[in-house]
Order: structure tokens, then C-alpha cells, then sequence
């Protein structure tokens, strides 16, 4: 069960990340995009990495306190 929640896991984050970079490009947002692209390189936004991480441990929780609540109810 272990691999199952890893990977789902890992594909919130990147339902998460991806949301976010869309909002970004749309709104032309540079803070809610992880990697931000220059003409000359690149660069990190840590303030949309931590985004991603809190919004990743909400949405998390969230889904833990539902699938409890499920297997209670039945």
C-alpha cells in the first residue's frame, strides 16, 4: 500500500505544480511558476516551490481526513 500513496503522492504534486504554472503563464504571474524562463537562463522561485509544498500537505490532509471518514462509514 505503500507504492500506492507514494504515487499518488507524487502525482498531486505534479497536478499541483502544474495548476499553479498554468495560473502563472495566464496571468503572467512569475511568482506562481516554479521555474521561471529568461532569455538569458532560468531561474527557481522558492516562494512557488513552498507553495507547492503547503498547498501539497493541505490538499493531502484533506484527502486522508476523507478516506477515513469513508472507511468509517462503511
Amino acid at each position: 500500500m505503500e507504492k500506492n500513496e507514494r504515487l499518488i503522492a507524487y502525482i498531486l504534486v505534479l497536478l499541483i505544480t502544474t495548476i499553479y504554472y498554468v495560473i502563472g503563464y495566464v496571468f503572467h504571474i512569475d511568482i506562481l511558476k516554479v521555474f521561471v524562463v529568461h532569455k538569458d537562463g532560468f531561474s527557481i522561485g522558492f516562494a512557488a516551490i513552498l507553495l507547492v509544498f503547503v498547498t501539497t500537505f493541505i490538499v493531502g490532509l484533506i484527502l486522508m481526513n476523507l478516506q477515513k471518514r469513508k472507511l468509517n462509514n462503511e
